[in-house]
């Protein structure tokens, strides 16, 4: 078992539990469960069948289902070859299809040990782990609780210290009788959200999720690397990433101080960091890696500081530079989607022939929408570098 992560383990324990049946103490609360026998129930897009996942191609979804699909092959081969290697009793039975239904099930269930459990209970739980893991390591399956479905502007709060033994969800919101009373899963992004949950947040007047990841290469930091060294995610934001209906954009870290205007408009809809990022890139490609914090503050600043560019080398060319570079990126990534082909209906409509199509399609067309709305911005933008 050490030589496994802590979350295969888990995922073969929940395996091991529904193979015992009445036998296992939790026997009940896995039969609430979607049974793996009914794959369409629980089956997150990762092992959708892959006629679904072809309405996701070109998009980061489709990129992100490959990796994931890739790294629960592996550990599924490492994990069952200990099994069989050391004779457990009914190896045989832990299949692939029970490993994808565990995997589905702790990723849209399960919860951050950190959160549901008191200061008490996380030191017992220290003592049985010894400092092999960590305690977010793992992740808990928690009946009942986990029945709640998201809602990004609900407040909730998780209270485990009334009772040290147990824990609570408090909402804040006030509800009627017969209304549905929602969590918060986190500030997840719809590319989050359908990978992790199956569903997409529609766009609506003062709430969009709209948001592409852009991954940034890890030869492209000064950042020391290690062998767990993962590419950091970026965000681009069908809104300015500040607008009242950019809600997980506003959690996301801004460098630029707020009430300050971005040099180009383009650029309120680019994650601070990752234009930080493109600056020091090309700062330090053009020699200027000295002034590198310098040039950041000038390219996303205010009018107030535009005064500084000129009196910087290169300085108005680093603000093209960084529209240039990422203008490319973000038409390639655009016509990446734009250039599959979907049958289509005599009115120019794509056919889905099931949800998971309906599904895919729409998270489909708002990628679509958010690159074509920050690349006509950085179109219009051309003029001011």
């Amino acid at each position: 078992m050490d030589s496994l992560p802590p979350h295969v383990i888990g995922r073969f324990f929940l395996i091991q539990q529904y193979l015992l049946g009445e036998d296992s103490f939790w026997c009940p609360y896995i039969r609430s469960l979607p049974q793996p026998e009914y794959m369409n129930t629980w089956a997150l897009p990762t092992f959708w069948p892959e006629e679904d996942i072809e309405y996701l191609e070109g998009t980061n979804a489709d990129v992100a289902i490959q990796e994931i699909q890739a790294n629960v092959k592996t550990e599924y081969k490492q994990a069952r070859k200990i099994l069989k290697e050391c004779d457990f009793p009914g190896w045989q039975d832990y299949t692939r299809l029970l490993y994808n239904w565990a995997f589905c099930i702790f990723t849209s269930r399960s919860f951050r040990p950190s959160t549901v459990f008191s200061p008490r209970i996380q030191e017992q739980v220290g003592h049985i782990v010894d400092g092999r893991c960590s305690l977010d390591d793992f992740s808990v399956l928690m009946p009942v609780f986990d029945i709640a479905n998201h809602a990004l502007t609900a407040k909730v709060e998780w209270d485990t210290a009334t009772d040290p033994s147990s824990c609570t969800l408090k909402t804040f919101a006030t509800y009627q009788p017969g209304q549905q009373v929602f969590n918060n899963y986190g500030n997840k992004t719809n590319s989050e959200l359908l990978l992790g949950y199956r569903f997409i947040i529609p766009e609506t007047e003062t709430l969009h999720n709209d948001y592409v990841h852009v991954r940034k290469r890890m030869s492209d930091t000064s950042e020391p690397t290690t062998p767990d060294s993962k590419p950091k995610d970026f965000l681009i934001s069908l809104r300015p990433m500040r607008d009242p209906s950019s809600l997980v954009g506003q959690t996301r870290p801004h460098i630029l101080p707020a009430g300050q205007q971005h040099v180009l408009p383009a650029f309120a809809h680019v994650e601070d960091g990752l234009i930080q990022d493109l600056v020091t890139v090309i700062a330090r490609a053009h020699g200027h890696a000295d002034i590198a914090d310098a040039l950041v503050d000038t390219v996303l600043g205010s009018s107030t500081e535009r005064g500084q560019l000129s009196a910087l080398p290169d300085s108005f060319d680093i603000v093209a530079d960084v529209r240039d570079t990422l203008m490319g990126k973000l038409v390639h990534d655009y016509e990446k989607i734009a250039e599959v082909e979907f049958e289509e209906d005599e009115e120019g409509r794509i056919i889905t022939e099931n949800q998971n199509q309906e599904l895919a399609l729409a998270y489909r067309l708002q990628c679509e929408k958010v690159l074509r709305v920050v690349i006509e911005l950085l179109e219009e933008g051309s003029s001011v570098s």
